[in-house]
């Protein structure tokens, strides 16, 4: 399916042993909110990711926005408030494919993310393991380079 869906049971099962993978041309000074300790791939982070608001003038990021099925899409204070990253490490091809050249890399516990951010701003696209998030997600994160 080429849509991204809100998650169901299964998914968010799925979702709580997994990681989010989100791909950013930000610095991880722009994105840390403080510096965590952690142990060998932990979060390192306590961060803010916050998507454009706004229809954007990149058509790409038009078209994903399109193909969230989320009936608030079209309100406008919700118009473009989504941030995109996959379920799991990405193939080579997809991340070829969905990403442009970020060279920060930002990941995120499945636990953490479903703590901090509420069900229904999760959507999920199946065909390539995208996973959508409505709105910012502020919490611990692993980033690489390190803040």
């Amino acid at each position: 399916m080429l849509v991204a869906t809100p998650i169901n049971a299964a998914e968010r099962s799925t979702i709580v042993k997994g990681e989010f993978w989100h791909f950013s041309k930000a610095t991880p000074k722009q994105v840390t909110i403080t510096k965590l300790n952690s142990t060998a791939g932990g979060p390192n982070a306590q961060v803010r990711l916050s998507p454009p608001t706004g229809w954007q003038l990149d058509f790409w990021k038009f078209i994903r926005d399109l193909v969230v099925w989320d009936p608030r899409s079209m309100a406008e204070m919700d118009r473009g408030r989504y941030l995109y990253g996959f379920l799991g490490e990405p193939s080579a091809w997809t991340r070829r494919v969905n990403v442009q050249n970020a060279p920060l890399t930002i990941r995120v516990r499945g636990a953490d993310l479903l703590a901090n951010v509420p069900n229904q701003n999760l959507f999920y696209r199946p065909l390539d393991h995208v996973l959508v998030i409505k709105g910012d997600y502020v919490g611990p994160a692993l980033l690489a380079p390190p803040p």
